[in-house]
């Protein structure tokens, strides 16, 4: 019987599992397997969030690796991790895919959120609120979006959570919003919106706790 052929090329793996999340924050974890002969420890392995570096990870002597990383965006995030074999050579695992919907974190002033029944990522959408408290959850650009029924008190209250990138707190959410027919306004952008449907400005200026903000 002849002696098992020795592996000429080395993988790697995310061996973690994809799926969806409202936790920007994740661990990876991994498997390096070097090319026959050669020790995989040490190598540094390097994780991407479709294209961004999110993170690094020093292999074991066993070959595992580990990293906690942050998710870049609501919606899809393909993970990769990369690094170069004892040969020079570069090598790249298969993407994973975690699907984050939603981070929320209170506003300034430590106002605790409201325990929402369910959580809505828009993307130029009309929705209507159905009377438990619900979070609507907005990338930095939606398009331009409708909400009806939006509680701002009691036991129903709702919950807007705006990027980051849109708004640098609650005042400045106060001070892209207008009043019109429908009710308040809250510009994004001149191509993105949020209107809150009977909702009064001054509604809005009374209630800081109907919004918060995530990465």
């Amino acid at each position: 019987m002849s002696p098992p052929s020795l592996s000429t090329s080395s993988t790697l793996a995310v061996t973690s599992p994809g799926g969806v999340t409202s936790t920007s924050s994740q661990t990876v974890t991994g498997l390096f397997t070097e090319m026959a002969g050669a020790c995989a420890a040490g190598r540094l392995v390097t994780l991407d969030d479709d294209g961004a570096t999110v993170g690094t990870a020093v292999v074991a002597r066993d070959g595992t690796w580990s990293s906690d990383v942050l998710l870049t965006h609501l919606g899809a995030n393909g993970i990769t991790a990369r690094t170069t074999d004892a040969g020079g050579r570069a090598v790249a695992s298969a993407p994973v895919t975690l699907t984050l919907t939603a981070v929320l974190s209170p506003p300034s002033g430590g106002i605790a959120l409201p325990a929402q029944d369910s959580v809505h990522p828009l993307h130029g959408a009309a929705l209507s609120a159905a009377g438990a408290a619900e979070a609507f959850v907005f990338t930095a650009h939606p398009g331009h979006d409708t909400v009806t029924g939006f509680g701002l008190s009691g036991a129903g209250a709702d919950l807007l959570s705006f990027s980051r990138h849109s708004f640098a707190g609650f005042a400045d959410v106060l001070r892209h919003t207008t009043l019109s027919g429908d009710g308040a306004v809250i510009h994004l952008s001149p191509r993105d919106s949020v209107t809150l449907v009977g909702v009064s400005r001054q509604d809005l200026r009374t209630h800081p706790g109907a919004v918060a903000f995530h990465p």
